[in-house]
């Protein structure tokens, strides 16, 4: 099962939002990035979402490199989580749950300097 959370910077879920599970491959040592949708999600009163691991492709020999991506609204930005790396099957542990991390919190404008 990958499971995860979204809400805002104050802590309150993001109730009925779509999370969307994205592959994440590279190539051309790392000029070329491409992201696939694998399966998407919506969000529960909590803010948590799942989806069963069956939904998911099988791993290659390398493993498979996910993120969980909130495309944004009128209400909120963007949210995109850390990267989760899948390991080939019998090659480690299960994974851990995808929680996209919060967005830094604004800060003031920089006082003016004292006049002379």
């Amino acid at each position: 099962m990958l499971t995860g959370a979204l809400r805002f910077l104050d802590g309150t879920a993001m109730a009925g939002a779509p999370v969307l599970v994205q592959a994440r491959t590279v190539a051309r040592k790392g000029e070329v990035v491409r992201e696939t949708t694998l399966a998407q999600a919506l969000t529960d009163g909590e803010g948590r979402w799942s989806l069963p691991a069956t939904s998911l492709p099988p791993a290659g020999r390398g493993g498979l490199w996910l993120r969980a991506l909130y495309g944004g609204s009128s209400a909120a930005g963007a949210a995109v989580s850390n990267p989760l790396h899948l390991p080939a099957a019998g090659a480690g542990p299960a994974p851990a749950p995808v929680t996209p991390a919060p967005a830094p919190a604004p800060r003031p404008p920089a006082a003016a300097p004292p006049s002379s």
